[in-house]
């Protein structure tokens, strides 16, 4: 067990570095596609002061690649529709009044990142679930009734429901009481990025937790169920 721990049975990324683990289990690509750029539409428009229009032609964007993904490969984008919904709905509720839409923003972050942190209080976290059903792991049962295995993801779930619920607080108190574009770029650097730093954080911490305590002397069984 001397070296990098590997917390994925793929053996193409055994033992690689969190980035390399990331971009293989991660649709990085169709991401930057469906995401960043009506980002940058919007930011672009937002320099000028037209928030509005950037909002607008980020949503037509979006409706033009779920369409392309239609008729192309005859499947629809979950990036691009999640990003049309939402859209549409910010669209709507900056329209109708800036503090609504905060407000519905600070909710929504509110919401899930207290929804994150009641998992703490149960025998199995939210990302403990989330990385036992995504099927890239396999860790031996000796392992997983560790206090280390547990300890672990409960930190990780815990740096997610923080985070979310320090931008809700964002949303409810600075956002509003800054410049338009301002405001509108580091919502949209709260957004999809902000999770990808999380997704890295959750990917990179356990490899350095476990060989710490493995350094200890604290971890003796193997990690990895041997296929």
């Amino acid at each position: 067990m001397k070296g990098r721990f590997i917390i994925s049975t793929d053996k193409n990324i055994a033992g690689s570095p969190w980035y390399i683990v990331l971009f293989r289990h991660f649709p990085v690509r169709t991401l930057l596609i469906d995401m960043a750029i009506p980002i940058l539409c919007y930011s672009v428009l937002a320099n000028y002061e037209k928030p509005l229009a950037g909002i607008f032609f980020a949503g037509v964007w979006s409706i033009m690649r779920v369409i392309w993904e239609s008729v192309r490969h005859k499947k629809v984008s979950i990036f691009a529709l999640m990003t049309i919904v939402f859209t549409v709905v910010e669209f709507i509720m900056f329209y109708v009044s800036s503090s609504l839409y905060w407000l519905s923003l600070a909710i929504r972050s509110e919401i899930y990142g207290i929804l994150v942190m009641a998992t703490l209080a149960f025998k199995k976290t939210f990302i403990e679930i989330m990385v036992e059903e995504s099927k890239t792991t396999n860790f031996t049962e000796e392992f997983k009734e560790t206090k280390y295995y547990r300890n672990c993801w409960r930190l990780v779930t815990a740096a997610w429901g923080i985070t979310y619920i320090a931008k809700g607080l964002f949303y409810l108190y600075v956002a509003p009481e800054l410049d338009i574009g301002l405001a509108f770029t580091i919502r949209a650097i709260l957004g999809w990025p902000l999770d990808i730093i999380l997704i890295a954080f959750s990917i990179q911490f356990p490899h350095k937790y476990w060989h710490r305590e493995y350094e200890k002397g604290n971890i003796t069984m193997p990690i990895i169920k041997e296929k």
